[in-house]
């Protein structure tokens, strides 16, 4: 299965999909956006626009979120 698919069904699953799993998933996409292997858009000439969403580049960083911890940090006004 490749990244695509996967992030694309652990997206379909929505809350129910495997935390790790997701967890997982979203590091590699995470490492492909950083090396550059994958973008949100690519250049595309067939479209108006010039540009083809990758839909499923914004359905994995919805899964990131999905799958992430809520972290409080305490800031210079806050003593949390």
């Amino acid at each position: 299965m490749t990244l695509a698919e996967q992030i694309q069904h652990l997206y379909k699953q929505a809350n129910d999909a495997d935390p790790d799993e997701a967890r997982t998933a979203f590091a590699s996409l995470r490492r492909e956006l950083s090396a550059g292997h994958v973008r949100a858009a690519e250049p595309d000439a067939s479209t108006d626009t010039g540009w083809r969403v990758n839909t499923w580049v914004k359905e994995g960083i919805l899964v990131g979120f999905r799958c992430g911890a809520i972290t409080t940090f305490p800031s210079a006004n806050n003593n949390s």
